[in-house]
């Protein structure tokens, strides 16, 4: 019994409820720890409801319906959670008019190989379906590894169209080291790698790369969707591409050979001497 009855849409237990929260009172000290803690410590089946990635509260959205591009980023993220780490820019619906995939393309500053594997010939942008999504979520992550360490806001390139060639210049200008466009991806990819083996190394695997179980059982009951659920083979494929591209292995452990390929040999010991490779 926390003292209040909690209705969707009552903004006063909302409000006080917060309140508990950030002052840690009665109850507020358990749901301060976050949903997957609180959860664990409640019991009860309440661990079906705490709806996170890696531990970590998921954004808003439903990953059954809307974009790939934009969802998968969420379980790939090194930190889980949320895609601010991946793919919080990627192509979306949303971004262009019906009949304008050609000029979203051209747009935006990527290798043209790239846009061929992932957009294919003739150019197509289909956010529903998995077809080079692996590719394009691997992309814009190691872009955002660069956007952040560079400080830079991520809507910079979704909405102006940065890309690696106009980093490249940025930094050359500003540091006099002279990096090309492929420096930089090389750079963002390092910097992923990085963050992944730390996440292998305080545990974070395969198993954690997925959305709670709940998207997986339950169809949605009703509007536009209804029925929609995800497909967990999709996903498990969409995984296995994901991790070849980026040199891992099916676990998702970044191997010792892309390891060493990108510079980190000190890392590469550290995670076989921990028996992980």
């Amino acid at each position: 019994d926390i003292g209040m009855e909690l209705k969707w849409g009552d903004e006063e237990a909302t409000f006080e409820l917060l309140r508990m929260i950030a002052y840690r009172k009665g109850f507020g000290d358990v749901l301060a720890e976050g949903s997957y803690r609180a959860a664990k410590k409640i019991g009860k089946g309440s661990e079906k409801y705490a709806m996170t990635i890696k531990n970590m509260e998921m954004m808003g959205f439903d990953p059954r319906v809307g974009a790939r591009t934009w969802n998968l980023g969420s379980i790939t993220s090194v930190r889980g959670g949320d895609n601010l780490r991946s793919t919080h820019f990627g192509f979306s619906p949303r971004e262009y008019k019906e009949g304008e995939d050609t000029k979203l393309i051209e747009w935006f500053d990527m290798p043209s190989d790239v846009k061929k594997a992932v957009f294919g010939t003739p150019p197509h942008i289909d956010e529903y379906t998995y077809s080079g999504k692996a590719l394009l979520v691997k992309w814009l992550e190691d872009l955002t590894a660069v956007i952040n360490a560079l400080g830079v806001c991520l809507f910079a390139s979704s909405e102006v169209g940065l890309g690696p060639t106009h980093y490249a210049k940025l930094y050359s200008s500003l540091t006099g080291f002279q990096l090309t466009p492929a420096d930089i991806m090389l750079v963002g990819e390092r910097i992923h790698n990085l963050q992944r083996a730390y996440a292998v190394r305080e545990g974070i695997t395969r198993a954690q790369d997925k959305w709670p179980a709940r998207f997986y059982e339950e169809r949605i009951a009703e509007g536009p969707s209804q029925g929609a659920v995800l497909d967990k083979d999709k996903i498990d494929t969409f995984l296995d591409e994901y991790y070849r591209l980026r040199g891992w292995n099916a676990s998702g452990i970044p191997s010792r050979e892309k390891l060493e390929e990108l510079g980190l040999e000190d890392v590469a010991f550290d995670l076989q001497n921990r028996g992980f490779i």
